[in-house]
């Protein structure tokens, strides 16, 4: 099985609704098809879906198709990940009551915002790393102050990267698992007037007592956080993780066509699902929006790039070198301009003296 072919399996398996054809079409894969397990864990790994495709399986009863070593492994994941989930809904409840005690509104975002929500039938689904809540910028440095003076700091590690524009240093607990990203912004700095706190602030909306971004933001924010921040749209990249959260979210609406109203972004939005129709098992009926020449071409590109793995890997080096110059580029601006990245600079100097 190739990459491309691999990477549509487990998408399809992520993405099937209890529809008989589309199971039936995986069964045929599955039984058909020479998989190769290895690859198949590798990309699901690396897309962090390990969990959620185990459970789709097990829903869909196609576990059986498995080898009975994988099956037992894959059990074994999702177990560890339904536990650390555990702890992280703990661990959001309780720094909530550590700001609002404070009279401060956190909002939470991302894979936080989709286990606040109840987006996954088991929380052993989807996999955290951070716990990302976003204030107002009058907020923002308040918040992290709170975070310090109830015992979380940064690593070593943390302190020598470089500021960040979205949000503040992960911040750690000695007694919980996750890290806490505290942010003042939703996407990076050339989109953020498109896409920010003051926008989405009065469609927040209140689950179980904690505060997430309203479903459509929250999907926008799912697909800018791939798209824009990780520079997805750059890559032609799509996370199975992303696919998978999106698809849940999708659920949540009734209508047939979306409209954001982010001005320039709906046209990254459009591009995301030109590659989610291209990967998910979803009736072409359902999900609606404006289809561009532009788009087209983009989806060729794609489909070349998941085809072909060295013309997969000179692209991947060719946007990699791209970003660092433009980065460098951005980061000369702001050591000219900003005493927070002059004082990281300077640090940074110092430390390699000192060795």
């Amino acid at each position: 099985m190739s990459y491309k072919q691999n990477l549509l399996l487990i998408s399809k398996i992520l993405t099937t609704s209890n529809e008989e054809s589309q199971l039936d079409e995986i069964k045929f894969l599955l039984q058909n098809d020479p998989i190769n397990w290895e690859n198949l864990v590798k990309i699901s790994s690396a897309n962090l879906v390990l969990p959620a495709l185990y459970f789709k399986l097990k829903k869909n009863n196609l576990l059986s198709y498995l080898p009975t070593d994988l099956t037992n492994y894959l059990s074994q994941i999702s177990e560890i990940n339904r536990n650390r989930n555990k702890q992280i809904i703990k661990q959001i409840y309780h720094i909530n009551e550590l700001f609002k005690n404070k009279g401060f509104k956190p909002v939470y975002i991302k894979g936080a915002a989709s286990l606040v929500l109840g987006l996954y039938n088991d929380i052993s689904e989807r996999m955290i790393g951070d716990i990302d809540v976003i204030f107002s910028k009058e907020n923002y440095e308040k918040a992290i102050e709170i975070l310090v003076k109830n015992g979380y700091t940064i690593s070593s590690e943390q302190r020598k990267k470089k500021p960040n524009f979205r949000h503040y240093k992960k911040q750690i607990h000695k007694d919980y698992i996750a890290a806490v990203e505290i942010h003042k912004e939703l996407v990076s700095e050339k989109y953020s007037k498109q896409f920010n706190f003051q926008l989405v602030q009065n469609r927040i909306i209140s689950k179980n007592n904690l505060f997430v971004l309203g479903h459509i933001d929250h999907l926008a924010m799912t697909i800018f956080s791939e798209f824009l921040n990780n520079n997805g749209i750059l890559y032609f990249n799509i996370s199975l993780k992303s696919l998978y959260d999106v698809n849940l979210i999708l659920k949540k609406f009734n209508n047939k066509r979306f409209r954001f109203g982010y001005g320039k972004l709906d046209n990254v939005i459009n591009k995301f699902f030109v590659l989610y129709k291209s990967l998910a098992m979803v009736n072409s009926t359902k999900i609606e929006f404006l289809n561009s020449i532009s788009d087209e071409k983009y989806k060729s590109k794609f489909l070349k790039i998941i085809s072909n793995s060295r013309f997969r890997s000179l692209h991947k080096k060719y946007v990699s070198t791209l970003i660092f110059l433009k980065r460098s580029k951005y980061l000369l601006n702001k050591f000219l301009l900003k005493k927070e990245y002059q004082d990281w600079l300077f640090s940074k100097i110092l430390s390699s003296q000192s060795k």
